[in-house]
């Protein structure tokens, strides 16, 4: 099983930010091929793809969207569930409560006291420190 990053999270979001691989990888100072690596392995772990790539760049899915869009803000559950798995999903908290269960022993140095999936009291969740995206 593949795990998640923080450095594959910021990998994504760059992609996002500049709409290609080689740009993300000049500003982050990577190779091409380690930012193409970062984002296969990021996709892997979540299990969804986050771009769709074309030939002049690439768009983020939905998926990647929802990421890009809410990356340091709160996002509440039935947002998250929506964004990420459908409309059909949007009442499905404790699927929701699981999934990030699962994200936080594969993200965090220590699950019980989390610093990048953080949640908000019953509003939702933060994704990733502020500072740290």
């Amino acid at each position: 099983m593949t795990d998640l990053t923080l450095t594959g999270l910021r990998v994504v979001l760059e992609v996002a930010r500049t709409g290609s691989f080689s740009a993300a990888a000049e500003r982050l100072g990577y190779t091409q091929s380690a930012v193409s690596r970062q984002v296969a392995v990021t996709e892997k772990a979540v299990g969804t793809p986050l771009f769709a790539r074309h030939a002049r760049g690439t768009r983020p899915t939905p998926a990647g969207e929802a990421l890009a869009r809410h990356a340091g803000q709160v996002i509440d559950h039935r947002t998250l569930l929506r964004e990420v798995w459908g409309p059909s999903y949007g009442d499905e908290r404790n699927y929701l409560r699981t999934f990030i269960q699962r994200l936080r022993v594969k993200l965090e140095a220590d699950p019980k006291r989390p610093e990048i999936i953080v949640t908000a009291g019953s509003r939702g969740y933060r994704f990733g420190a502020p500072s740290a995206i």
